[in-house]
């Protein structure tokens, strides 16, 4: 059967019900090698073989009116929400700016994290003909800029030890990014990447109103995406070199509410995630940088859930 682009579809809550209890019936799925070898290639592999939609990033649900999300039953990981840029109101995307000043140096950090997932594994890393000095996938010259942003009352946060947080302010209408290195955390190599920032912008001061995200442009872009929403969580397993998925639960989540996105991004339900690396002239990788949240708080951004 054709695959076709999420704007070309449009399910009904009844032919998404059809398909995932099909599924149900079926116990366990074998996933083709060009998905199994894939990071959270069981969902799109649920989304392209099932649904019989590309795995596209349109601004539109997956499946029409519902956004399609799915996630390993055993996985704890953040799904991303949507992708957007602080923004400058004069001077537009604030990202390359916020980089230089406050990213973390490759080669004087904790590289283990930015080594590519080929090298890691014992592969062979793809990017190695560009023969950088350091020996990894990114020149010397480069810095990264890695972390989820909760807003202001969350005070400690796995997520985030660099001291950044979100101010979610409704008289202006924007969601600010500020910078207090107070809230850093205590570890030498922490307290290190802030002499830089120190050095970088004459001081440690916050970011003030530098950095924000305009409430409209949110909210127009979770509606348009996350309006309706069905979730799929799936078991995993691997016999005799094969990989298999298993649907564990579903459900649909309606009634989108941007009070409730607002408040999920106060209280750290919502995060906003900076994943991405560079230099002096330009951004080399945009990772993604937008919301993103752990699976099991998307009922607090919906007022009802129903279950497969």
């Amino acid at each position: 059967m054709d695959k076709k682009y999420p704007s070309e579809v449009n399910f009904s809550k009844d032919e998404i019900k059809e398909i995932i209890s099909d599924l149900k019936t079926k116990e366990w799925l074998e996933v083709p090698k060009k998905w199994a070898d894939k990071d959270g290639g069981g969902g799109e592999y649920i989304q392209h073989d099932h649904f019989h939609v590309k795995v596209n990033p349109e601004k539109i649900g997956d499946l029409g009116d519902y956004e399609l999300k799915t996630h390993r039953s055993a996985g704890n990981s953040l799904i991303t929400l949507g992708s957007i840029d602080p923004k400058n109101e004069e001077r537009g995307s604030m990202l390359h700016p916020l980089l230089l000043n406050y990213g973390f140096p490759y080669k004087d950090g904790d590289i283990s994290k930015f080594v590519c997932r080929d090298k890691k594994n014992g592969k062979e890393c793809k990017h190695m003909k560009y023969k950088y000095a350091n020996g990894l996938c990114y020149p010397d010259n480069e810095v990264s800029l890695g972390m989820d942003v909760c807003g202001k009352k969350v005070l400690e946060s796995p997520q985030n030890k660099w001291g950044f947080y979100l101010e979610i302010n409704r008289e202006k209408k924007r969601v600010f990014v500020h910078f207090d290195y107070t809230r850093a955390d205590k570890k030498e190599k922490y307290q290190n990447w802030l002499l830089t920032v120190k050095a970088r912008n004459n001081g440690l001061q916050d970011l003030g109103e530098e950095y924000s995200l305009p409430f409209d442009e949110i909210e127009n872009a979770a509606k348009e995406k996350l309006h309706k929403m069905v979730f799929i969580k799936y078991l995993e397993k691997r016999e005799d070199g094969k990989y298999f998925i298993s649907i564990d639960n579903a459900y649909f989540l309606e009634e989108f509410s941007f009070e409730n996105y607002l408040k999920a991004l106060e209280n750290g339900k919502v995060m906003y995630e900076f994943r991405l690396h560079g230099n002096q002239k330009r951004i080399s990788k945009n990772h993604g940088t937008g919301f993103r949240m752990f699976p099991k708080n998307f009922p607090a951004i919906y007022g009802k859930k129903e279950e497969i």
